[in-house]
């Protein structure tokens, strides 16, 4: 009877200790899934920050190539010197070239900035996988073997083998 109750007592036990490792992780989740929904907050204004100004720079380089074309036809019809013309055009595709490396560097930050936040977050994911992982299972088998246990010595007890007297004799005269 004392086993059985004592049985009963750990299995509550074992349940509580399971209700609140269930309860921590629910808030460790809640709280990863917070800062993912934050991450994507911040992700997402970058994003269109690049989509804007890839969008303003498309017309910039269309403004560009045409002035830098304006500007040889000019310099064909008002008979400018050859060197003066592609000195002129030089200058405008060094800007040209200027543009599209700061356009670029920039763009290139704004993606290393996305990667880290990216990788960070599967960081926090393979942790907290592993901290559920840990916290849950480990419990979880414990129980099985305390209800295991539970089960062996109720199958003992309901068989009810008693030995026999001639037995009992046997293992007391072995004693003495």
């Amino acid at each position: 009877m004392i086993v059985v109750t004592v049985a009963v007592w750990l299995a509550c036990l074992a349940f509580v200790i399971q209700a609140i490792l269930v309860f921590s992780l629910y808030k460790r989740t809640r709280q990863t899934q917070l800062k993912v929904n934050e991450l994507a907050a911040k992700a997402g204004p970058v994003i269109d920050t690049l989509g804007k100004m890839v969008h303003e720079a498309v017309p910039k380089f269309a403004r560009i190539s045409d002035r830098a074309v304006e500007i040889s036809d000019q310099a064909a019809a008002m008979s400018l010197k050859a060197t003066e013309a592609v000195e002129i055009a030089r200058r405008q595709m060094d800007r040209v070239e200027e543009l599209l490396t700061d356009v670029s560097n920039r763009a290139k930050a704004q993606v290393d900035r996305i990667d880290t936040l990216v990788e960070d977050t599967v960081d926090r994911v393979h942790e907290t996988t592993a901290a559920i992982q840990g916290t849950v299972m480990r419990p979880v088998r414990e129980v099985s073997g305390i209800v295991a246990g539970v089960k062996t010595a109720l199958s003992v007890y309901k068989r009810g083998q008693r030995p026999s007297v001639d037995h009992v004799t046997q293992d007391e005269e072995m004693f003495i």
